[in-house]
């Protein structure tokens, strides 16, 4: 138990490096918020439970890089700043998979 502990702590410490400060967003990232959510284990002090953050910030996430959104690969996108070449960039190709799968993930762990 008191391993769990410390390992939740590195790991919520890690989700905070790289998605709050650094504004990181990856399929990656969203599969081990979903990852983390699945295997969570309430704290003590139910104060400090944040289930429904790691949950929240995986959805949020999931949006934000594109994955409710079908891909037209038909239709061409003219980029008319470089925010909107930095917006495209960020968007994954949402028809894979992978993606799918994670996708469903979310919803699914928003739903219970």
């Amino acid at each position: 138990m008191e391993m769990q502990q410390n390992l939740c702590e590195v790991l919520m410490g890690a989700f905070a490096d790289r998605i709050i400060r650094n504004g990181e967003k990856s399929l990656e990232l969203i599969q081990s918020l979903m990852i983390s959510t699945i295997w969570y284990r309430p704290p003590k002090r139910y104060e400090q439970m944040n289930f429904y953050q790691l949950t929240h910030m995986a959805a949020v996430m999931a949006i934000d890089v594109g994955m409710g959104k079908r891909t037209n690969p038909s239709k061409t996108w003219h980029m008319k700043s470089a925010e909107a070449g930095r917006r495209q960039k960020l968007m994954l190709n949402s028809d894979t998979v992978e993606a799918r799968r994670t996708w469903l993930g979310c919803y699914f762990l928003c739903a219970k």
